[in-house]
């Protein structure tokens, strides 16, 4: 995935941001290639997006029920990333996309769609501009709309981006319903984690219009997620829960208890 992050996050740094589609498909086009976008009232179940074309010409439809503008952008650089990787060299000519497509949980095993899933992370939160911010605050839920607002991105897609460039031990849980999925861990973060749903006893921020994200950790015992070995005695964690969508996100931070003080600030998200 190295060459499709590095071929995103390249376009990424010739725009500004919130990177828009539309600046988007006219740097991607000239004299030789022309790649257009428009967006449809699609009433097919479950429909994302389409993306077809060859090496001279390509064009990308999306759908204009998708209810989310960051999901709805998500796709649209989804698709994109088809058109660049994909559509332009050669290797397919058409795509049609449905959510299940655009979950990087459920779509592992497909290439061509983790890859334009890839892209689209990369490009909507290119490494330039958001590894800067991530040294310089803890990955709070706080912090993290702060980031996800600047992008115009949502806030999964926000946090998995940035929980995969942090330097210190994070780990990002997601539950759906009664799925839990795969957990997203940072580089140096090597702990086994189980797929568990969200301990009843622990608490959670309820997120209702996308307000009162928490600005700060509670610590709970490290055997409710891991097998617990020294010097892991103890971990900080935050969640949130969206009722309407019956959706989990919990962030671990595994640090360790040597350096932790009891009357620790959490620095505030600067930029």
């Amino acid at each position: 995935m190295i060459r499709v992050q590095r071929e995103a996050e390249e376009l990424a740094k010739e725009l500004d941001i919130p990177i828009q589609i539309d600046d988007v498909c006219k740097i991607l086009s000239d004299d030789e290639f022309h790649i257009s976008y428009e967006e449809k009232d699609i009433s097919s179940k479950g429909f994302e997006g389409i993306s077809l074309g060859n090496n001279q010409a390509a064009g990308i439809i999306v759908n204009s029920n998708i209810d989310s503008p960051t999901r709805k952008r998500f796709t649209a650089m989804h698709e994109i990333g088809h058109v660049v990787l994909h559509i332009f060299p050669g290797v397919e000519t058409a795509f049609h996309c449905t959510k299940k497509d655009l979950s990087i949980e459920k779509n592992s095993k497909q290439s061509y769609e983790n890859e334009a899933n890839t892209f689209a992370s990369s490009l909507l939160l290119p490494k330039h501009f958001v590894e800067p911010l991530v040294y310089k605050n803890d990955l709070t839920w706080d912090f993290i709309k702060e980031v996800a607002d600047k992008c115009e991105a949502s806030l999964q897609a926000t946090a998995r981006r940035l929980v995969t460039l942090a330097k210190e031990e994070y780990s990002l849980l997601i539950q759906y319903n009664s799925d839990v999925w795969l957990p997203i861990k940072s580089p140096p973060c090597h702990h086994f984690i189980e797929r568990s749903r969200f301990p009843s006893h622990l608490t959670r921020t309820e997120i209702v219009n996308d307000k009162n994200f928490p600005h700060s950790w509670d610590e709970c015992e490290a055997s409710e997620w891991i097998a617990c070995k020294k010097p892991y005695l103890a971990i900080k964690y935050s969640s949130i829960h969206y009722p309407k969508h019956k959706l989990t996100m919990t962030m671990l931070y595994f640090h360790e208890i040597d350096d932790w003080q009891e009357d620790d600030e959490w620095k505030h998200p600067h930029f």
